[in-house]
């Protein structure tokens, strides 16, 4: 199981460090490279930041520094893992009339992801206050029979080389064994020479 955050913020780097101290962390999302774990995740979370939409604040939008879901989409892409599962605030659904909550599932769409978006309050999962969650939950079909076949050519891989280990093991004793059998052989020869002479 591999497990990667990627998070700028440096509190929250001490959070995610105490709670994953095996995990890599990562810093600003839009100066790292994730091509290096392409077809190695099965599943992608990330709740890109909600700044932007979300009521508390000025809801810039697209304008704001902080609307980074097409890095996300970006990470996707060169992850191409088989779930995606993407967080923000509420307010998505309904800045500009909804159109990061519709770009959102477009861009996943085109990217061959079947998605379903849903909100779902904090307290549905025993929190003590609401606070509304927008999801999305994406699933690639394709990535997964992609995914699933890398992992069998690795299994099978791994099991030929077991074999082969195997069969060199069997074929050193055997080579061994004959070796020994014949010098017993000799041996015996020698012992019995003195014998049939008498």
């Amino acid at each position: 199981m591999l497990f990667r955050s990627c998070e700028w913020n440096e509190f929250g780097q001490k959070v995610l460090r105490h709670h994953f101290p095996n995990a890599e962390g990562f810093g600003d999302i839009t100066k790292t490279d994730f091509t290096k774990y392409a077809n190695r995740i099965d599943i992608l979370t990330g709740g890109f930041p909600c700044q932007p939409y979300s009521q508390a604040g000025k809801r810039l939008g697209t304008e704001d520094d902080r609307h980074l879901w097409p890095e996300m989409l970006r990470v996707i892409e060169e992850i191409q893992p088989t779930y995606v599962v993407g967080e923000n605030v509420l307010g998505i659904t309904n800045w500009n009339e909804g159109l990061v909550f519709n770009e959102v599932q477009a861009d996943l769409e085109s990217k061959g992801y079947e998605v379903q978006a849903c909100v779902l309050p904090a307290c549905a999962v025993g929190a003590l206050h609401r606070r509304d969650r927008t999801w999305f939950i994406a699933y690639s079909k394709h990535n997964w029979a992609r995914r699933r076949k890398q992992q069998q050519e690795s299994k099978q891989e791994a099991n030929g080389i077991t074999t082969n280990t195997i069969d060199e093991r069997l074929q050193t004793s055997r080579s061994i064994f004959r070796q020994e059998y014949e010098r017993s052989e000799e041996h015996t020869s020698e012992l019995q020479s003195p014998c049939s002479s008498r």
